[in-house]
């Protein structure tokens, strides 16, 4: 049986006989490669050009016969940063595969975090506990995640870590 290893995450998900999943890894655009996969699928799901400070994507082509999960991101020079946003786009994957489960039981047992991510509706916050999970597990300093450029859906994310953790 193939599974979805989320490297960041540090989580490897079983995978459904109809299910796979690729990390492509760091781009050069968000926008070619996804125009590169719509090519390759025969599909239009990448929509429109993210704006600039999209710095990953999550995206599932539907075949026939197969439901292929990509993640890819784009290369910065601040290595926390693109741990960051690789650990987003893993946790939009995880909650894609069904099992933010996998994800809630690590944040409990090694960060005293408890998440239930049924109860929480915005995806956006969902991927950014994710990453605030990673940071924190590979020793991130807490002053990166107080001081960054982040946007209203990360500091949503940040303030709701705070209120989970027991």
């Amino acid at each position: 049986m193939s599974e979805a290893i989320l490297k960041i995450l540090g989580i490897r998900v079983p995978l459904g006989p109809f299910d796979c999943f690729y990390d492509d890894g760091f781009v050069k655009s968000l926008n070619d490669y996804s125009l590169f996969l719509d090519s390759f699928y025969d599909s239009n799901n990448a929509g429109d050009e993210p704006d600039k400070e999209v710095r990953g994507r999550y995206i599932v082509y539907n075949t026939p016969l197969k439901r292929n999960y990509h993640i890819y991101y784009l290369k910065s020079d601040f290595e926390p940063l693109d741990m960051m946003v690789r650990a987003h786009e893993e946790t939009h994957a995880l909650d894609g595969l069904g099992r933010l489960d996998l994800l809630s039981e690590k944040m409990l047992r090694e960060q005293r975090v408890r998440a239930d991510f049924l109860e929480i509706e915005d995806k956006e916050i969902i991927a950014g506990l994710g990453s605030i999970y990673a940071m924190f597990a590979h020793n991130i300093q807490d002053e990166f995640l107080k001081a960054g450029p982040f946007n209203e859906n990360f500091r949503a994310a940040r303030e709701l870590y705070k209120k989970l953790k027991i």
